[in-house]
């Protein structure tokens, strides 16, 4: 059985319980009339509240899940990039190219949390770049995805430096900064 409403004046709405034999009459005065966009019967009510709930849930879940995996910064994608030159003159020339670079990144790329050169205090003639990301996504989308990357890696190609690197992910033991 459900329940709907008739209009029975302009002031006035009876709801009327129906059954397969014989509907009950409840009479229920309102000044208000229920809008026409408002569901008809009790079942159509349960079914978009239930529906409603169950949707809020999944997205919860599901962006909480998304946001742990891929933009956890406890967590973050990092490049550890080291760069052997030929003389000193070619890491000023390093130096100079990525200070443009890394204008560009702090300025564009919020997801990318550390872009820096380090002088080896051994060899003079080599560096660590150290890059950090949000995700891995972050790196390879927006970053090396973009037309400054693109442009910057043949300059650095250029250079002839020996480019070796490795690829890490954040463990959350320690600290970066404080």
């Amino acid at each position: 059985a459900g329940v709907a409403l008739r209009k029975k004046n302009s002031a006035n709405f009876t709801l009327h319980r129906e059954s397969l034999n014989s509907p009950q009459k409840i009479h229920r005065p309102s000044r208000v009339p229920i809008p026409t966009f408002m569901p008809r019967t009790y079942p159509d009510i349960v079914v978009i509240v239930t529906t409603a709930a169950v949707t809020a849930a999944i997205c919860t879940i599901v962006s909480s899940l998304i946001w742990r995996k891929v933009a956890d910064p406890a967590r973050a994608f990092t490049l550890a990039v080291t760069v052997s030159f030929s003389s000193d003159t070619d890491v000023e020339k390093l130096n100079m190219l990525f200070k443009d670079m890394a204008a560009y990144c702090k300025k564009n790329e919020p997801h990318t949390l550390t872009y820096e050169v380090f002088r080896s205090d051994k060899d003079s003639k080599t560096v660590l770049i150290f890059e950090r990301y949000r995700s891995k996504e972050d790196y390879l989308l927006t970053h090396k995805g973009s037309k400054e990357f693109a442009a910057f890696r043949p300059k650095l190609a250029a250079l002839g430096g020996e480019i070796s690197g490795m690829s890490y992910i954040q463990q959350d033991v320690g600290f970066m900064s404080r």
